[in-house]
């Protein structure tokens, strides 16, 4: 099989040598590329063309929100995790919206890392289990990290009943809990969120919580 290339975008070497370490007792992945500043990730995804990269955020110049963005408008199927000390809901919203799937903390595991770096491949949402709560019940209260409520008008990809259905599961409801606060069948809840997740091409709550901040779904 062949291996999954990786560049690692970090303006501290030492913290690009311990990723580096973790991914080499593992066959599958590669690293091909390290940057320490955003433009230099930039570059060096459009002459390595990585399959994915591992991004900080605070680093020199241009910072790693805005590399993931340039990265998404140059390479849009590379695949970007983030990797950073910051436990900020508005940073982890604006990763988001940038264009990043997986969001870990520095001080998380090596197996969240490994984790993330799988779910990111696979075309997956992936949220450090340290700030996933505190991250979801901020969008569930306002809909943005910084509490406006302003934005585009929502998608009419999906019906005002399966709107209901899904801001309800991302708060982590049960299908009975949705089904007994809408008055309707768990079977018919069940149906409902069968259809969001085909409709939408997600299979996890954690892709379907990554639609509904990108999209502003979770406005009241």
């Amino acid at each position: 099989m062949k291996a999954i290339r990786i560049l690692i975008a970090d303006d501290h070497p030492m913290v690009r040598r311990g990723i580096k370490l973790v991914l080499e007792n593992q066959k599958k992945w590669l690293v091909c590329g390290e940057a320490s500043t955003g433009a230099e990730a930039v570059k060096q995804v459009t002459t390595l063309k990585p399959d994915l990269v591992i991004m900080d955020i605070s680093m020199p110049g241009m910072n790693g929100l805005q590399a993931i963005q340039e990265i998404q408008n140059v390479e849009p199927d590379t695949g970007i995790l983030v990797l950073t000390m910051h436990d900020s809901k508005q940073i982890l919203h604006r990763a988001i919206q940038a264009g990043a799937r997986g969001y870990v903390l520095k001080s998380d595991s090596e197996s969240n890392l490994l984790q993330a770096l799988e779910a990111v491949w696979d075309r997956k949402a992936y949220f450090s289990p340290g700030i996933s709560k505190t991250a979801l019940e901020n969008y569930i209260q306002t809909g943005r990290s910084d509490g406006s409520r302003d934005g585009p008008e929502k998608p009419a990809v999906l019906t005002s009943r399966q709107l209901a259905v899904l801001k309800l599961l991302v708060r982590g409801m049960s299908n009975k809990q949705v089904a007994n606060t809408l008055g309707i069948s768990s079977r018919t809840v069940e149906s409902h969120r069968y259809q969001i997740m085909n409709r939408l091409n997600v299979r996890s709550l954690s892709e379907l919580v990554v639609y509904a901040v990108r999209n502003r779904l979770l406005e009241p």
